[in-house]
């Protein structure tokens, strides 16, 4: 048992040696190409995870708001720790296969962390990472340190019992979304381990501000063609423009330029049209294959004025998209502890609120770990609660004989007395 810090706070955490010995060195300095390689590299991988959880969450209906880079990240931690064939599911769904022969994803996570702290482009995007592991669990020191580096993640280990630990991982989720988030959990079960977080924070003014004074009243229309109002910014300016055979698509910048807004608009109404143009354009080649086609064009742009919140649990999504081996028995993370945890939960939220100054977005993605439930783990048991018409049969569990049997459609008559008669 050794003393950590995390944070300013001192804690005896139960962090124990990894019978591998690490490989991971994080690099003191990143020169320009190195760096600019390594983002390009990440961007495609990214870019193939984010359409990938698209697709698997779009035929949900309503709106649907996520961020790639918050959930491969967090996901990416995991990964980390990850052997076996669950290491092999894990690079299969981050897309790591994009990754030239031999190249470890973790030492480009760590070529990325130090080179973007000089990149005045990524604090645009201010993301966050953590780990708050309970402090009875057993956890190796590599995947600690390792994650700690790559990441530059803060590291707390804490009582999970009670609230304290849920509130500690929302304040600071709340914290570094500027409010935008206030909570990513809701509760920490007996079997919950450890919570690896990310935050994704963005805030900048259009370069291009629309006045107030020309937002009008007009018609949005569903899905389905029926009109609804909406509050309608409107100026004429020029921007960056593709116009493709199914959709059309505007570039917004804002005041820093390194960061656009992207609005991609189907030209034929309807679900098909939009899961089809989303399909297309969200895969990284064609996407990439837009925005160098643009053309800075002068355009009479109408953009609704408002506010997105979206919340899900990932576990269904990620486990289409190939990771449901994670969420399993069968999951192995040896990496990161010799005790046996699966994945119990990917949560993510995000929120996106867009006015006549600009954009404020941010996301949350938390997973969380837990043991895995042996075969006589009477914690939580199977609801069944009889609250509706039942078959009811009675008979010898030797000789399988029914001796009664019926369908009881109603309890409320007579009670019977038997209790109170001689047996």
């Amino acid at each position: 048992m050794i003393n950590i810090t995390f944070r300013s706070s001192f804690l005896n955490a139960e962090i124990v040696s990894n019978p591998k010995p690490s490989s991971f060195q994080l690099p003191s300095s990143v020169d320009g190409d190195k760096y600019a390689d390594a983002q390009k590299k990440q961007s495609t991988y990214v870019n193939e995870f984010g359409k990938s959880l698209i697709d698997s969450l779009k035929k949900e209906g309503g709106n649907l708001f996520v961020s790639p880079y918050s959930v491969h990240t967090a996901l990416m931690m995991v990964y980390n720790g990850a052997t076996a064939e669950t290491k092999d599911v894990f690079s299969n769904v981050l897309r790591l296969y994009t990754l030239p022969e031999g190249e470890n994803p973790l030492d480009l996570q760590g070529i990325i962390t130090v080179g973007s702290e000089t990149d005045q482009s990524m604090k645009l995007f201010i993301s966050a990472n953590s780990i708050w592991i309970r402090d009875s669990f057993h956890v190796y020191d590599t995947f600690v340190s390792e994650t700690e580096k790559a990441f530059n993640a803060s590291v707390e280990v804490m009582s999970f019992q009670g609230s304290g630990a849920v509130n500690k991982v929302n304040q600071w989720v709340n914290k570094n979304t500027n409010g935008l988030i206030k909570k990513v959990i809701n509760k920490l079960t007996p079997r919950d381990q450890m919570v690896l977080v990310n935050t994704l924070y963005f805030k900048q003014p259009w370069a291009k501000q629309f006045k107030k004074s020309n937002t009008q009243q007009r018609d949005f229309f569903l899905i389905d063609g029926t009109p609804t109002k909406c509050d309608m910014m409107q100026q004429t300016s020029k921007f960056y423009y593709c116009d493709k055979s199914d959709a059309k698509m505007v570039s917004l910048p804002f005041k820093d330029e390194n960061a656009q807004l992207l609005i991609i608009l189907p030209k034929m109404s309807g679900e098909k049209a939009l899961q089809d143009v989303a399909s297309r354009y969200l895969d990284d080649a064609w996407l990439k294959e837009v925005l160098a086609s643009m053309s800075y064009t002068n355009i009479a742009l109408g953009l609704p004025r408002f506010k997105v919140e979206y919340e899900k649990e990932l576990n269904d999504a990620l486990t289409v998209m190939g990771l449901g081996l994670a969420f399993t028995n069968d999951a192995s993370f040896n990496q990161i502890s010799k005790e046996k945890i699966q994945i119990s939960s990917v949560i993510h939220k995000t929120v996106l609120d867009i006015d006549e100054n600009g954009v404020e977005a941010a996301a949350a993605t938390a997973v969380v770990m837990r043991m895995m439930a042996s075969i006589n783990d009477m914690s939580f048991p199977v609801p069944f609660e009889v609250d509706r018409p039942f078959i009811t049969v009675l008979y010898n569990r030797k000789s399988n004989m029914v001796y009664f049997s019926g369908i009881i459609r109603d309890v409320g008559g007579k009670r019977g007395s038997w209790d109170s008669q001689e047996l």
